[in-house]
């Protein structure tokens, strides 16, 4: 684990020197003060450097910036050091003086990414790297930037339309629950007050709830050992992977989501490779490095290998199902007009609205059917418990 530790240290002048540094051990830091021809005063930790959602969102706000600063002249260091005075970030504060300080050495900026994989993935110092060599750095922060702002978009708009139906079942089971635990067990200390015999309907949802309440300790370590087995079994067992993702492909409302999520991510990724100059190959190679679904990494790397044997890009697809005719269709055109970097991105873009409008279609007919389960459930819930009021009356006479 990483901390983000504030040193007092003073430097060769005898100005004291207040800064920040990432690192795993105060001895780190303390090693690093004195590398640096400092006489360490103190250490501190200041915090717990997470890479929280927030943290990696910053990344989308690094790329803008640079790229319109590099646009306008300003030199890669002054840049940097104009974004690191603005951001109120610590992590980034530290982060961000490090890379400086070693551009500054003589390091490359591609190379000083590198060593924060969590925060840079290889496709992004790869873009700079690729920047720095062919003196267009503006162009591919500005592409990193459109991808990262794309990728951001479709995630934030799914989890905002799995919302509503995920508060829903949780208040759903909150509400059973309660009336299973809570309510139940009133109406049965009533009945038993007065010796009467309850309605079958609610003996059985009273046997139900006793059952479930007198071994939920036993249940709830059951149900704890089969997931934490099954994900143990998970991690050391490729083929398990496999076989649960092509399950899940066949399952009717999963199918197309994670499918057209998959494809929008490959020719995205290709379309920003092509794009900053990287060969097709070289496309391949960071989608294969980057993409997490084993059945598509297994179509993927297939195409990969046709076209190393010198195969074309269209006839590499033609026979892998997981891609649609429309995918042959654009790479052909692509490839015969000699503009694939185009139909790359219209690929992309078709897919991510398809995902979106697949997305909403379906979030808008499942809620009007999850409330309905939900009234069904708690309205059978509450007939089968207040039954017994109905008789209460003749019972106390």
């Amino acid at each position: 684990m990483n901390f983000i530790y504030k040193y007092r240290a003073i430097n060769t002048r005898g100005i004291l020197i207040e800064n920040y540094k990432i690192s795993h051990s105060r001895q780190e830091v303390y090693e690093y003060i004195l590398k640096n021809n400092l006489i360490p005063i103190s250490i501190k930790i200041r915090e717990i450097a997470l890479y929280t959602t927030k943290i990696l969102s910053y990344r989308l706000h690094l790329m803008y910036q640079l790229s319109v600063l590099l646009k306008s002249n300003i030199s890669l260091i002054q840049s940097l050091n104009i974004i690191q005075k603005e951001c109120n970030m610590s992590v980034w504060k530290c982060i961000l003086a490090e890379i400086i300080k070693r551009i500054n050495q003589g390091e490359a900026f591609s190379s000083t990414l590198k060593c924060y994989p969590k925060l840079f993935p290889e496709i992004i110092y790869r873009l700079v790297e690729i920047g720095e060599h062919t003196n267009s750095l503006e162009k591919n922060c500005q592409l990193i930037y459109q991808q990262l702002q794309q990728q951001q978009i479709l995630k934030q708009k799914i989890t905002k339309a799995l919302q509503y139906p995920c508060i829903i079942l949780i208040i759903a089971s909150i509400v059973v629950s309660l009336m299973l635990f809570f309510v139940l067990p009133e109406f049965k200390a009533i009945y038993q007050t007065f010796n009467a015999q309850l309605p079958i309907a609610t003996k059985l949802l009273i046997t139900i709830s006793d059952k479930i309440a007198d071994n939920a300790l036993y249940i709830v370590a059951t149900l704890v050992c089969i997931f934490w087995g099954y994900f143990i079994y998970r991690q050391y067992s490729p083929n398990l992977i496999k076989r649960e993702q092509k399950f899940i492909l066949h399952l009717p409302l999963l199918n197309k989501l994670i499918s057209w999520q998959q494809l929008y991510y490959f020719f995205q990724t290709l379309h920003i490779t092509q794009k900053s100059g990287l060969t097709l190959l070289e496309g391949f190679e960071y989608v294969l490095k980057t993409l997490k679904h084993p059945v598509y990494h297994d179509a993927i790397h297939s195409i990969y290998q046709k076209i190393q044997r010198g195969i074309s890009f269209s006839e590499s697809i033609k026979r892998e199902k997981l891609f649609p005719y429309l995918c042959l269709q654009f790479i052909t055109a692509g490839e015969l007009s000699g503009n694939l970097t185009l139909f790359l991105e219209k690929l992309a873009n078709w897919y991510q609205d398809n995902l979106l409008n697949y997305v909403n279609k379906k979030i808008k007919l499942i809620e009007p059917m999850l409330i309905l389960i939900l009234a069904v459930v708690i309205t059978g819930l509450l007939f089968t418990m207040y039954l017994p009021i109905f008789n209460l009356g003749n019972i106390i006479s």
